[in-house]
């Protein structure tokens, strides 16, 4: 490796290392403090100061707050989803290929996450378990959503906007009607997977109250 790759390389591991002195609260007052040593001769230890990393402070789920809470600073629109915070029982139904239908339950729950700027919903069912990231772009005006299903890897990328009553999700190369929510509530909400006829449907009603 040659002096100036070398030199540019520290440059580098001194700027991570003060970025994460600041986010650790510890840029701003110097030197950490050091705790007493104990009795048995432990010597100091440094002190970092975490209070800003706790459930509270950063929104995230907790005892109080089970499904996080919304950040005050978030975009207004962060609410339109909202109704997916807690959790639904859902009653399914998926058209097979031979046009019959079959019928079966979920458990579909929505948390705050990012710090109370994102939503992050999970689908359970007895054989696949599913899960979207929903982030609101307000440069965009709309919902950029990724979506990843196990088992079986499978991973997608949606962009949605509230249309009236509804809101409907579009893939990101694609102006097709997607996943579509309706007849939304604070007790339940409709799902079917899009377009004129859709093949599969959700009818999901809440198990609990939660403060969104």
């Amino acid at each position: 490796m040659t002096l100036s790759k070398r030199a540019a390389l520290g440059r580098i591991a001194a700027f991570i290392a003060s970025i994460l002195l600041v986010h650790l609260g510890t840029a701003s007052s110097g030197s950490a403090q050091p705790s007493q040593g104990s009795a048995s001769g432990e010597g100091s230890r440094s002190v970092i100061d975490q209070s800003h990393l706790s459930p509270e402070a950063t929104y995230a789920a907790s005892q109080a707050h089970p499904f996080g809470r919304v950040h005050p600073g978030a975009p207004p629109e962060v609410q339109e989803f909202a109704f997916l915070i807690g959790e639904h029982e859902c009653r399914e139904r998926l058209r097979l290929e031979s046009g019959s239908w079959l019928e079966f339950r979920a458990l579909w729950r929505g948390r705050y996450v990012l710090g109370g700027f994102a939503i992050q919903d999970e689908y359970y069912t007895a054989q696949v378990f599913a899960t979207n990231l929903r982030i609101f772009d307000p440069l965009q005006k709309k919902w950029i959503v990724t979506f990843s299903r196990m088992p079986g890897f499978a991973q997608s990328h949606w962009r949605g906007e509230r249309e009236g009553e509804k809101i409907v999700m579009r893939r990101v190369d694609s102006d097709f009607e997607g996943p579509t929510f309706s007849q939304i509530s604070r007790t339940g909400f409709e799902w079917n997977s899009g377009g004129r006829d859709p093949n599969w449907y959700s009818s999901c009603r809440r198990k609990n109250v939660v403060e969104r």
